[in-house]
């Protein structure tokens, strides 16, 4: 409702697009799928902004489009300070991070991803939690089973929220390979 107020009383605001981005997610949220066709509109037509990134993004949240789709719009949309791109590198975070641990055995897809966390992010956490799996990864490869050690190796030595997972993966990996 606070949407749609804000539309009827601006409706050639700045942020109208945005406003009926979230409008229809949280209005399909609430059930009411009759916002759908207005979400899918919104991320396929218009400027490449944040409010194309927000629709592409809760159409992907709701299994209507993969979330490549949404990234890339997301990715556009993080550059700069403001609020709008505060929000877009955490949707793009939260995103990239879902679908890295849906394609752990695409390994350039998790280095690519956690190498847009790595530079998007601002939490120690999300970037830890992407070298995580990115480091599960790559101990999947016999042939970059080393970079995965050291990467755990490297994660336990910090103090991120991850670092006893890293330590622990690490450990159970050497007692498998009896190292």
């Amino acid at each position: 409702d606070g949407f749609t107020a804000f539309l009827k009383a601006n409706p050639a605001a700045p942020l109208s697009r945005e406003a009926s981005a979230k409008r229809g997610a949280a209005c399909l949220k609430a059930g009411k799928a009759t916002w759908l066709n207005e979400l899918r509109a919104l991320a396929d037509k218009g400027e490449k902004d944040f409010a194309r990134a927000y629709a592409a993004w809760a159409l992907a949240e709701r299994g209507e489009r993969t979330f490549a789709a949404a990234l890339g719009l997301l990715k556009q949309a993080a550059g700069g300070d403001d609020r709008a791109a505060m929000q877009a590198r955490e949707l793009f975070v939260r995103g990239a991070l879902m679908e890295m641990d849906r394609s752990s055995w695409d390994r350039p897809k998790l280095n690519s991803l956690c190498e847009d966390i790595l530079a998007i992010s601002n939490s120690a956490n999300h970037k830890a939690r992407a070298r995580l799996i990115r480091a599960r990864g790559n101990l999947q490869d016999g042939r970059t089973v080393a970079a995965g050690e050291a990467e755990l190796k490297s994660l336990g030595e910090g103090s991120s929220d991850f670092a006893d997972d890293a330590l622990f993966d690490l450990a159970m990996r050497r007692e498998n390979e009896r190292k």
